[in-house]
């Protein structure tokens, strides 16, 4: 049988509507340029050690 359910339908987590509490007021500049987008470009990088260079691409979401 074939679904097309959406997953929108259903709730998240509840570690990632905690989180997104902890941050809904936060101001931040665009994709890249922020401080979470910084903090995991330093995580990856710090994982990267002895390899190339590794850069995060967040997904272009807009529609």
């Amino acid at each position: 049988m074939i679904s097309f359910e959406s997953d929108y339908n259903n709730g998240m987590l509840p570690e990632i509507l905690e989180a997104l509490g902890k941050t809904n007021s936060d101001k931040t500049s665009g994709y890249g340029f922020d401080p979470y987008s910084e903090s995991e470009q330093k995580r990856k990088s710090d994982k990267a050690v002895g390899q190339r260079e590794c850069r995060s691409v967040l997904p272009d979401r807009r529609t």
